[in-house]
């Protein structure tokens, strides 16, 4: 019977290192959870589909005429999600066009003249695992001018 006591003792004297060596182990790790958010076309239409209208004056003095007139800009911000099963990337878009009405006067002559330039542009934001980086702008625009009257 003496030999009894004596397995509990070498038990016990074992169990706190066994104990502890479980405690040292690092904790089993979660499956990682993946999370689908929709969001519908008009709902991101409502936050973002916003126009914008902007009038300039125009006073410079070009080639040594005086040039006066206003510009005005119109257009709407808007933007593209797009599709993928693993990427989180989306567009940033801008479209629009300047409208011109300009008088240029060079003693003695004036020259009335209106112009038109449509305008776009696109930003890709993307996540890259961390944060969400935007890259490179890109942007398009193309003006065209007529002479209205000259005297």
């Amino acid at each position: 019977m003496t030999f009894v006591p004596h397995l509990v003792v070498v038990f016990a004297m074992h169990l706190p290192q066994g104990v502890q060596a479980e405690a040292q182990q690092p904790a089993k790790l979660l499956p990682e959870t993946k999370v689908v958010l929709r969001i519908s076309r008009q709902f991101i239409l409502e936050l973002t589909g916003k126009q914008f209208k902007r009038d300039e004056p125009i006073d410079k003095n070009a080639f040594g005429a005086i040039v006066k007139g206003n510009a005005h800009a119109d257009g709407t911000y808007d933007v593209k999600l797009q599709k993928s099963d693993k990427l989180s990337d989306f567009d940033i878009l801008v479209n629009g066009e300047v409208l011109t009405q300009v008088v240029a006067t060079s003693r003695p002559v004036q020259v009335s003249a209106h112009g038109v330039a449509a305008f776009s542009g696109r930003r890709r934001i993307a996540f890259d695992g961390n944060a969400f980086t935007g890259q490179a702008i890109e942007m398009n625009a193309t003006y065209g001018s007529s002479i209205d009257q000259i005297w």
